[in-house]
C-alpha cells in the first residue's frame, strides 16, 4: 500500500444474527490483531464505523 498510511488490512464477512452478511476492514494493528486471533465461525463483537461502502471499518473487537 505504496503511500498510504495504514501497512496492513483484513478483510473479511461476517454473518449476523438475523442472518445477513456484512463485510468488515481492519487497518493496521487492528488488522493484525484479527489475523492473529480470529478463527473462521468465532463469535465476535465489532467495535466500529460504518463507511460510505456500506462496511464495517472495525476499531476495537472481543471474540467469545
Amino acid at each position: 500500500i505504496i503511500g498510504s498510511k495504514n501497512y496492513s488490512i483484513a478483510i473479511f464477512k461476517v454473518r449476523l444474527k438475523n442472518n445477513s452478511i456484512i463485510t468488515v476492514k481492519a487497518f493496521n494493528e487492528v488488522a493484525d490483531k484479527c489475523y492473529q486471533q480470529l478463527m473462521k465461525n468465532d463469535t465476535i463483537a465489532i467495535q466500529g464505523n460504518l463507511n460510505s461502502k456500506m462496511e464495517i471499518i472495525i476499531c476495537d473487537f472481543d471474540s467469545f
